[in-house]
């Protein structure tokens, strides 16, 4: 909960929620209700909050790598990402889950509606892998993404202050399901591929799954990592 002592910047964030709204609503964009507008600020700031905690205890967490790696022999490696297409209202999440040969097992590409946060969007691509890894009955797997601040919520045993702290509880409850089950923050070069079938959902209707060939431009990615 926010304090009294941010009531500045309670009022800062308010006063650009209100202006955003004013926006969205002169080009003719989905907005929230007028009543929800101190909430929503008040979740904004608290997200913020929550994200330089991270940031400072991101420090000492070292980037595994620059280029994507396989998985060692018995485990999947789950890599996610979200795009924002802002002109659509709308955005894209991605999962693509190789094997340790760094063949692909399985790829998906899905639009869905623009969240309130980037953060939130990376959360929802995150149990979206999740929910992927379980539909395919995998045991050992290892989850990558480049949003530093939702990989360390997720790792974090205290109770999720953040607008999406309900979905990280979901992704909390559903790795239990797993026998062996990691989480990394990657650098975006070691994330090409979930980027780039992420910007693919632009040009979706529905969810898009490849459980053979995957498109050509992509394919050539998944090509480059495993050279």
């Amino acid at each position: 909960m926010v304090t009294d002592d941010f009531r500045k910047e309670i009022f800062a964030v308010s006063a650009w929620c209100l202006w955003n709204r004013r926006n969205a609503r002169h080009f003719g964009l989905q907005v929230q209700p007028i009543a929800n507008i101190g909430s929503l600020a008040s979740n904004l700031l608290q997200e913020f909050l929550a994200a330089q905690e991270v940031e400072a205890q991101a420090v000492h967490m070292p980037i595994i790598q620059h280029q994507w790696r396989p998985p060692e022999q018995g485990y999947f490696k789950v890599n996610f990402d979200a795009a924002v297409f802002k002109p659509l209202n709308l955005a894209g999440i991605e999962v693509v889950i190789r094997d340790w040969r760094g063949e692909t097992v399985v790829a998906l590409s899905m639009p869905i509606a623009l969240a309130s946060t980037v953060a939130e969007l990376e959360a929802l691509a995150c149990r979206r892998a999740v929910l992927l890894a379980a539909e395919k009955d995998l045991h050992n797997v290892i989850f990558e993404g480049d949003s530093a601040s939702v990989i360390n919520v997720i790792l974090q045993e205290n109770p999720v202050l953040t607008s999406y702290g309900d979905i990280v509880d979901d992704i909390r409850s559903l790795v239990s399901a797993f026998q062996s089950v990691k989480f990394f923050y990657v650098h975006r070069s070691c994330n090409l591929v979930a980027d780039m079938l992420a910007k693919k959902a632009k040009c979706l209707v529905g969810s898009q799954e490849w459980s053979g060939g995957l498109p050509v431009d992509i394919a050539q990615l998944v090509g480059f990592d495993v050279t």
